[in-house]
């Protein structure tokens, strides 16, 4: 399997910095990569294991992650939200805070 180069030859640190960009498409939506293509191949495999304060476990599958990520998605949208606004997430460590982050790519 080919594994583009992420790091540019260097000698020292400050040289590695300095040379170092970005490779990104310009077509390119992260939520797909950590969760779409995990839901469309394998829906049922867990993606999160949220530990409660009272340590009861909850066991996010990336199908249940996309079907939210997708709600908030387009719920965004419905409200006029789209491609260069900025959204903020207030929300404390938990499965809807990945949810939130995978429905704003």
């Amino acid at each position: 399997m080919y594994a583009p180069h992420v790091l540019p030859a260097a000698s020292d640190y400050d040289a590695l910095c300095r040379a170092f960009r970005w490779q990104v498409p310009a077509h390119y939506n992260i939520g797909v990569d950590v969760c779409d293509r995990w839901a469309a191949s394998e829906p049922g495999r867990i993606a999160i294991f949220h530990v409660g304060a009272s340590g009861a476990v909850q066991e996010i599958s990336y199908g249940a992650l996309r079907e939210s990520s997708n709600r908030l998605a387009n719920a965004l949208a419905a409200h006029g939200i789209g491609r260069g606004d900025r959204v903020a997430i207030l929300l404390p460590q938990a499965p809807a805070v990945a949810a939130s982050h995978i429905a704003i790519y």
